[in-house]
């Protein structure tokens, strides 16, 4: 059945951002300003953030470290998490995407022993247990949901080692050429390819997004565990395993060839053809085409657009899943990767993520697996939870 678009209420011709905390609106406490808040492809609501002008040594019950926390475009949730602590000196609050919970939670099977099969290691997170008594607050059935009922790792499972659950997403995601995260209307987890068709429109007169090949390849070889042996099990013997990708040989004669080492032994246990579908994946969606290196900041009302024509609200274009649709961009009048101006034709990237300004009435877009440029952006990278390498999206 199709989830009810949003009938909202109305302030001066537009659709009302509604904040939420504990259920109850903000207003109620405070009003609040500098709104904010972001999506990412690979997790779905990723931060909001936003203030209050509180009286010093203010208390209230709801403003507390992991109430749950909504934001409504009238009556249609777009975003949910749950607040973090708050600066009760400058009163600025923040807030997680709900994904983010599976970071601290490990993946455990219903006798808590540790266990890489994503569909009960999600499920048994959502069930109230013995030292569990707040269970992770995502709608999931106890039979036909959305992620994969095999192990990932039958090795770790042997040796008892147990790995946090938005670790065990990831890396079967990125296995399965899937994203995943939480979709904010219903709750529920998604588990996915990205959308391979555009939906989503952008005016000409945008600027073009530049493109590196800092990180280009087209032919990746990896070093993998072979066997085990022992008990518990540890790596006893590795071996190399090669990309094989069409796709990538393409690229080789197109922008010529380029070589790179990669490490998999952190993945356990790995047999010959799943490293190569790995690294198959990793040179196909990532590696072997030009990277997007910015954003598109700075886009207001009009600028956005279905493929009709028609203009979409800013507030409600976001990264990930949202409603049951993901957003893909087509981009009118700009460049391609070769410098060429085609008539008639437009760049098409997957969004990866996004970030609403209130204040400013502005969006910023980002391609999926955009490179990291900024010292922020490398940290982000290299604390990032799940494998290293993510899926990229790259200019056609």
């Amino acid at each position: 059945m199709a989830l009810p678009r949003p009938r909202p209420q109305r302030l001066d011709g537009r659709l009302m951002l509604q904040l939420r905390i504990g259920g109850l609106p903000a207003r109620a406490i405070a009003p609040h300003s500098r709104l904010k808040y972001s999506h990412t492809v690979n997790g779905g609501p990723l931060a909001a953030s936003w203030t209050m002008p509180l009286p010093r040594g203010f208390t209230h019950p709801l403003l507390r470290r992991g109430t749950l926390v909504e934001i409504l475009l009238g009556t249609w949730r777009i975003w949910v998490g749950t607040l973090t602590e708050p600066d009760r000196a400058g009163w600025t609050f923040s807030a997680d995407g709900l994904f983010r919970r599976a970071e601290r939670l490990l993946a455990l099977d219903s006798a808590g022993a540790p266990t890489t099969n994503p569909d009960t290691a999600v499920y048994q997170a959502t069930l109230t247990s013995t030292g569990r008594p707040v269970p992770l607050p995502w709608v999931y059935p106890a039979t036909g949901g959305p992620f994969p009922t095999t192990s990932t790792s039958t090795s770790l499972e042997a040796a008892a080692q147990p790995v946090y659950i938005a670790n065990l997403l990831g890396d079967r995601a990125q296995k399965d050429a899937k994203v995943w995260g939480i979709d904010p209307v219903t709750m529920a987890p998604y588990y996915r390819t990205v959308p391979t068709t555009a939906n989503t429109g952008i005016v000409p007169g945008t600027p073009a997004l530049p493109v590196s090949d800092d990180d280009y390849a087209t032919r990746l070889v990896g070093r993998r565990v072979a066997t085990v042996a022992g008990t518990p099990p540890t790596p006893a013997t590795y071996a190399p395993s090669t990309s094989n990708s069409a796709a990538a040989d393409a690229s080789a004669r197109r922008w010529g060839g380029a070589e790179e080492w990669v490490d998999l032994t952190d993945r356990g246990l790995l047999s010959g053809p799943d490293a190569v579908t790995i690294l198959n994946l990793m040179v196909d969606t990532q590696l072997s085409k030009p990277s997007y290196t910015a954003d598109l900041p700075n886009l207001g009302r009009g600028q956005i657009i279905n493929l009709g024509g028609a203009p979409i609200d800013p507030r409600l274009v976001c990264a990930g899943q949202v409603g049951g649709d993901m957003r893909m961009i087509r981009q009118h009048g700009v460049l391609d990767t070769e410098g060429v101006l085609v008539p008639g034709q437009a760049v098409e990237w997957v969004l990866g993520a996004s970030e609403y300004d209130e204040e400013t009435g502005t969006l910023k877009l980002s391609p999926l697996g955009k490179a990291a440029r900024t010292l922020p952006e490398v940290i982000q990278v290299a604390t990032a939870s799940g494998p290293a390498y993510e899926l990229q999206g790259t200019p056609r």
